[in-house]
């Protein structure tokens, strides 16, 4: 089944790369902190990286692929943009501008929040034999106009940040004690 499932990812995959050589290119962060009851928050942020209009994205989706372990809670998005959690072996968040106007160009970035008992961690990794946060950006609707398949970036939690931080700092201290207790050798 695991290899049926990859089987199925890598042809999706290369469909949409054969769309994707006209011109859409998208970027995306997703970065998350913990919340009240269980849940943790999710800003999610999209980015049009190319000269083609942006108007939806299926976060945590390709064709017959869904990436989310749970379904996600409490979606937001910016005005102009409407969102539709869709679940089926794992779930998804699409998303979607409500008119051209509301589209994304060269440059510009969208943010959309979520929340989900899926951890930071778990959103960093993969699902179903994939990433988690692989996704597909379209220049019009869902599933239709040219398309982008990319993986959401996970940037981590700031108490992650704060650990980098304080061993880092562990490191250097260890490093100028060992450093000062060697022996000053004369040259006699």
């Amino acid at each position: 089944m695991k290899y049926l499932n990859s089987t199925i990812f890598a042809i999706s995959l290369a469909a949409l790369s054969a769309a994707q050589g006209q011109g859409l290119t998208a970027s995306g962060t997703l970065a998350g902190t913990a919340g009240t009851g269980g849940l943790y928050n999710y800003t999610l942020t999209l980015t049009d990286t190319s000269s083609t209009t942006l108007g939806s994205l299926w976060y945590a989706w390709v064709p017959g692929s869904f990436f989310l372990p749970h379904a996600p809670s409490s979606v937001t998005t910016p005005s102009g943009w409407s969102d539709s959690i869709v679940s089926f072996n794992g779930s998804s968040i699409q998303f979607t501008a409500n008119s051209p106007a509301n589209e994304l160009t060269l440059g510009q970035s969208v943010t959309f929040g979520f929340s989900s008992q899926d951890s930071p961690a778990t959103l960093a990794g993969d699902f179903n034999g994939s990433p988690t946060g692989t996704s597909v950006a379209y220049s019009g609707n869902t599933l239709s106009g040219v398309s982008d398949t990319f993986v959401v970036a996970s940037v981590p939690e700031p108490s992650t940040w704060i650990l980098i931080g304080l061993g880092g700092i562990g490191c250097m201290t260890l490093r100028r004690k060992v450093l000062m207790a060697k022996p000053v050798r004369s040259c006699h």
